[in-house]
């Protein structure tokens, strides 16, 4: 074989390599419209020179799986910073006047905080249902991500702004423009989406489903975008209607979906005058999507993780600002200026320990008992998430008012910590009840009952602990912001225990129960002899 003949081959071999790599790289795929000639233009492009006909020869497609788990990262840091402006106001209470008297400043700020956590959590689910359609996605859904990010990024300067003037109509004009960009943003995503097939996952581009889908979002977005432009209107002439319209928002796509299934449900029934019916399969379809509607668990799963992350590290910027010295100021050695701070950081591991066993409560739900996440328990989730987000306010609440000696004001603050814990674990038990109604639970066997039970009994402690000081705190003196501080840091050990109880518990159990079955079958292969015969055969002898 002659040298021109060899570098023929090679040339051929390299090729066909290059074309295996292609093929084999979800990064790149090819246009559907393609030609032969098209892909020869690409294997044949001098490295020096330029492209031809790259542009039409393919188009660039990426998976969404890095896009989303950066989007969640965004969402949760955002979610948790907006109780920043909150724990800061704490530092201008005063410790000699009533704990509730000092809230009353702040009512406008914690009212604005829950409403801007479910809206901006509201976002992530849309953003989460929106991008579970989707399989690839191109470089301009990308930068519309991009773009709805920094929008969503501005929604804590707008709460606290307007947090700080609740009536004042450019704080209003401002928040909802911001609301009406991120639900055109959201629009035109769904738009690029749906307007290459290439991006939609295949189950949700056939002829039946496609314009169901693409209704519901568009319809969605209609009411949401009147909400924020009747709110923008209205903000300089009634801000209170402003108010209204902007917490309308929260429940558009309750309204559209029961808009949506009353004309299925008239189009499918018509001519026929059957109410019953009618009524039964609206019910049935609204069911279908608030309700049962699957969301992607895992993105469920690191929004949930993110929140508990960041609100569990959160706090120690508190303790380093309070309890770290400067050297310039420093009065007295460093090792007693630490030791009178030493409560304060009993505090941070108390409730740092307490975040992280409400994970481990999570935890056990959502990756062991439930095989799926649906809208129903999404919702209990986001009132968990909720509190937690909360508990960097009541560091500093506890940690302002365990020295307090003014009335119940010591009490009340441990009072607040206990409501948030028993509010938060009672959410996720009503998570697992409601994956129990919707299907969404794992199955159990006959012989894996104890293992529900033992479950239930575990995840019943903080529940009931937190509900039982929290009536203590009622009678002064009787629980201290110490002593609550010592039980969260041994209620771990009491999880351990109890564990180890009920599986030792069992196993005895199951011992005492495989020994009857053994002297059950003994007594089935060697019948005892009935004691006349014996009689008779005594006489005999």
């Amino acid at each position: 074989m002659t040298s021109t003949q060899e570098t023929k081959t090679d040339d051929i071999e390299e090729g066909e390599a290059t074309k295996e790599i292609g093929k084999n790289n979800p990064a790149f795929e090819l246009n559907e419209n393609t030609t032969a000639m098209d892909e020869v233009n690409i294997e044949t492009i001098d490295p020096c020179g330029e492209p031809k006909n790259v542009e039409n020869a393919f188009h660039r497609f990426l998976s969404p799986d890095r896009l989303c788990a950066f989007s969640d990262a965004v969402f949760t840091i955002i979610i948790t910073i907006m109780i920043v402006p909150l724990s800061a106001s704490v530092d201008d209470y005063d410790p000699n006047v009533k704990v509730w008297q000092s809230f009353n400043d702040d009512v406008y700020n914690f009212i604005i905080y829950m409403i801007t956590f479910m809206i901006v959590v509201k976002i992530w689910e849309e953003h989460a249902i929106i991008f579970s359609t989707m399989r690839n996605i191109g470089d301009t859904a990308i930068v519309l991500n991009v773009i709805l990010l920094l929008v969503v990024s501005l929604i804590p300067f707008f709460s606290t702004l307007l947090g700080e003037f609740p009536l004042e109509p450019l704080a209003l004009i401002l928040q909802g423009c911001c609301f009406l960009l991120i639900i055109i943003l959201e629009a035109l995503t769904v738009i690029v989406a749906f307007s290459r097939p290439k991006m939609i996952e295949p189950e949700y581009i056939s002829s039946s489903e496609q314009p169901s889908i693409r209704t519901r979002y568009y319809f969605t977005f209609t009411l949401q975008a009147s909400c924020a432009i009747l709110a923008i209107s209205c903000a300089q002439a009634s801000p209170p209607a402003a108010w209204v319209f902007l917490v309308l928002m929260l429940f558009c796509g309750f309204i559209a979906d029961f808009i949506i299934g009353l004309c299925i449900c008239c189009r499918k029934f018509e001519g026929r005058d059957d109410e019953e019916s009618r009524f039964k399969s609206c019910l049935s379809y609204l069911m279908d999507k608030r309700i049962r509607e699957h969301l992607p668990s895992e993105r469920v799963h690191n929004f949930s993780d993110g929140v508990f992350a960041i609100v569990a590290t959160l706090i120690i910027l508190d303790v380093t600002t309070a309890v770290v010295p400067n050297s310039e100021t420093l009065q007295v050695d460093l090792r007693t200026t630490l030791k009178d701070d030493s409560e304060l950081l009993l505090s941070y591991a108390a409730t740092y320990i307490t975040i992280g066993m409400i994970w481990y409560v999570h935890y056990t739900i959502f990756n062991h008992l439930v095989v799926a996440v649906s809208r129903a328990m999404n919702m209990f989730n986001k009132l968990t998430l909720l509190c937690v987000g909360v508990y960097p306010f009541n560091f500093k609440l506890v940690s302002l008012y365990s020295k307090s000696t003014f009335e119940r004001n010591e009490n009340v603050a441990v009072q607040i910590s206990c409501l948030l814990l028993f509010i938060s674990t009672v959410s996720l038990l009503c998570t697992w009840g409601v994956a129990h109604l919707n299907g969404c639970a794992r199955k159990l066997q006959q012989n894996q009952k104890f293992f529900f039970t033992r479950t239930l009994i575990i995840l019943s402690i903080y529940p009931v602990v937190s509900l039982l000081t929290f009536l203590c705190g009622f009678k002064a003196g009787t629980f201290d912001a110490v002593t609550f501080e010592i039980i969260q840091v041994c209620l771990p050990v009491v999880f351990l225990l109890m564990r180890f109880f009920l599986d030792r518990y069992h196993k005895h159990r199951q011992v005492q129960s495989s020994d009857e079955a053994q002297n059950v079958k003994q007594k089935e292969d060697f019948p005892a002899v009935p004691s006349s015969s014996i009689e008779s055969e005594m006489t005999n002898m």
